[in-house]
């Protein structure tokens, strides 16, 4: 039986394998972001958490739909994923804001 007295280091865990997530981006992550962009249909000038953004695959097609007027917060607790997705975005998206963070506990 594991050790069941210790938290998880879930953001290590994700944090290690980023550049994994980072290949599956075609096979996996951008179908199913670009579903859930879609089904959400996000608008211009709206505020938008996206939470466990991951490496950005919903975060950048959402900040483009809410353009320069809107606001969409990115939070991750995996840095690595993060950076990722702040290296995907680079400047081009100012409406698009990068937190490390846990999301449960995220103001």
């Amino acid at each position: 039986m594991g050790d069941t007295t210790m938290e998880p280091d879930f953001a290590g865990g994700f944090g290690a394998a980023a550049a994994s997530f980072a290949t599956l981006d075609e096979a996996l992550w951008n179908p199913i972001s670009t579903a859930a962009v879609l089904r959400a249909h996000p608008r211009f000038d709206e505020y938008v958490l996206d939470a466990c953004a991951g490496d950005g695959a919903s975060a950048l097609p959402t900040a483009e739909l809410v353009g320069t007027g809107g606001v969409v917060d990115a939070v991750d607790f995996a840095e690595p994923l993060i950076e990722l997705a702040r290296q995907r975005a680079g400047e081009r998206m100012p409406q698009l804001r990068f937190h490390v963070a846990d999301v449960t506990a995220w103001e």
